[in-house]
């Protein structure tokens, strides 16, 4: 089970809960890097799977409403507006009042257990959706029985809804970086994202790895001597410290399906390998290490690279073509 934040405001959320649709807004192609920031969210939502819990983070009021979870892929719909990708939801728990981000972020006892949404919260780097931790979903969901006063009603029973135009990636063909003028113009196709032999973007490897676990593709993800079946957690671009730098993935596994036995850093990058991110990728395991499992060693560092690398494996650090 694994839990994701939206960011809506008013108007959205309103219209959130009339279509119970969750959506992201797509810039209007004004610059060069569009289909950069076109691929940057559809490789965000392919992190959620269905049954998966959705928060609505209100960005006026700074209330965070649940719980609600993710009934459909992700989609592509035109309406005439920005809000071309959606997911359909349901709501899980019903709760009458919301909780304030106050008292979440600044709670005493939560610190190190909320360092994704306090490090994304410090960043400050504006994103319409992140994944939160398994730890900090329940903690959301304590507090909001907590200031219902232990009024809420849960529904574990949802009906799947079949959609069109699900989102995909296209392995098929080479990139196409053709820009439309305008939003009313772009026409949805699986999205390719091969420059010859190799990604275009590191992106691209989030968006990839997200299909890979979400779809439990076995194959793919035992060449990171990672068993699927253990898999209960993973996430694309987290935040590593209060610096504002990211982690661009991060996997935790479990033997039992409760306690998690080992946590897998994922450094990507598209080009040939090098020094600053062999380092970088250890650092951010030490960092992970000392921060979440009180220095055991259980955290594995990985690096994913171009294809002209060489493959090897040393001292825990894997480098995979």
């Amino acid at each position: 089970m694994k839990a994701r934040l939206f960011v809506v405001n008013e108007q959205t959320f309103k219209k959130t809960m009339e279509n119970m649709e969750v959506f992201v807004f797509v810039p209007e192609p004004k610059s060069n890097r569009w289909n950069q920031v076109l691929l940057d969210i559809v490789c965000d939502l392919m992190q959620i799977s269905i049954g998966d819990y959705i928060f609505l983070w209100e960005s006026g009021a700074k209330n965070i409403y649940g719980v609600f979870r993710a009934v459909s892929k992700p989609f592509y719909k035109k309406t005439g507006a920005n809000d071309i990708f959606r997911i359909k939801i349901a709501e899980a728990y019903s709760f009458d009042k919301p909780i304030n981000e106050y008292d979440v972020i600044n709670n005493p006892y939560m610190k190190n257990h909320l360092w994704n949404i306090i490090g994304k919260k410090v960043a400050g780097k504006s994103r319409a959706t992140s994944p939160i931790t398994g730890d900090e979903m329940e903690f959301l969901i304590q507090s909001l029985i907590a200031v219902n006063n232990n009024c809420f009603k849960y529904e574990p029973n949802y009906q799947v809804v079949d959609v069109e135009n699900e989102l995909a990636f296209d392995f098929t063909r080479q990139y196409d970086g053709h820009i439309p003028r305008q939003i009313a113009e772009y026409k949805f196709s699986p999205i390719s994202v091969l420059d010859g032999v190799a990604v275009k973007y590191e992106k691209s490897l989030e968006g990839i790895l997200n299909c890979c676990f979400r779809d439990k593709n076995k194959k793919t993800i035992s060449q990171l001597s990672i068993n699927i079946d253990n898999v209960n957690w993973y996430a694309n671009y987290l935040p590593y410290g209060l610096e504002g730098s990211e982690i661009d993935y991060m996997v935790m596994e479990s033997v039992d399906g409760i306690n998690t036995s080992r946590i897998d850093v994922i450094e990507l990058m598209s080009g040939i390998i090098d020094v600053d991110h062999i380092n970088r990728c250890l650092q951010y395991s030490k960092w992970v290490s000392s921060s979440l499992t009180n220095d055991n060693n259980i955290v594995r560092p990985i690096l994913i690279c171009g294809p002209k690398s060489i493959t090897a494996k040393k001292g825990g650090l894997a480098m995979i073509r």
